[in-house]
């Protein structure tokens, strides 16, 4: 009687904490939702001819260019045209990275299969539309991540290169926000896990440019 007794309390106290997270759960998620709906004044097409032009063509530059199909192109080329490290180092490891993240980020999206904002405008996303439809995590933020991450370590004599990539990086990030093309969790989560992935990446396939011939 008494480990019957035992398992009804054990059940109940288990099924209310479960209702307990599954309600604190879905006040986050609406949380997330209102604040990330109030950031994304650029989420309406018309923003285009209205106040926010200016920043409406800043943040279409920066969804573009903070694009791994523009990112892994550039920091090749400069990996090639480059001939002394830090910086061919940083340049070839950054483009490796890329197309590792993309491989992370495809795995983590096709399992959360988290859908887009009900604001975002699909027709508007360039490069992008037809092959990443889920929102969790962010690419972007994930990679402009990795990205400041490895120059954080790696690049100790360019402060001023340093600082344009963190605000780079941090505008890039924002602006995913403030387009409607994902929430703040997207975007925050997906730099904390794009941190870890560099992490991961940095301590098991770190390359040196001298032990790649193509290089020199």
């Amino acid at each position: 009687n008494e480990y019957k007794s035992y398992l009804r309390w054990l059940t109940r106290d288990i099924m209310s904490e479960t209702r307990w997270a599954l309600s604190y759960s879905a006040f986050l998620d609406r949380l997330d939702y209102n604040f990330s709906h109030k950031m994304a004044v650029l989420s309406d097409t018309s923003t285009f001819q209205g106040r926010y032009k200016m920043l409406r063509f800043t943040s279409k530059f920066l969804e573009i260019f903070g694009s791994s199909a523009v990112t892994i192109p550039i920091t090749l080329f400069l990996a090639l045209i480059i001939h002394h490290d830090p910086l061919q180092s940083v340049c070839l490891n950054i483009t490796v990275i890329q197309i590792y993240n993309i491989a992370v980020i495809g795995v983590i999206k096709g399992i959360v299969k988290r859908e887009r904002p009900s604001y975002c405008q699909k027709e508007d996303m360039f490069l992008v539309r037809s092959v990443d439809k889920y929102s969790f995590p962010s690419g972007h933020a994930f990679q402009m991540a990795s990205i400041a991450y490895i120059c954080h370590f790696y690049i100790d004599t360019y402060v001023i290169l340093k600082g344009i990539l963190y605000a780079l990086c941090v505008a890039i990030s924002v602006m995913r926000v403030v387009t409607g093309r994902h929430f703040i969790s997207d975007v925050f989560l997906g730099a904390i896990l794009g941190v870890i992935s560099c992490s991961v990446y940095l301590s098991m396939f770190w390359i040196k440019a001298e032990n790649m011939p193509f290089l020199s």
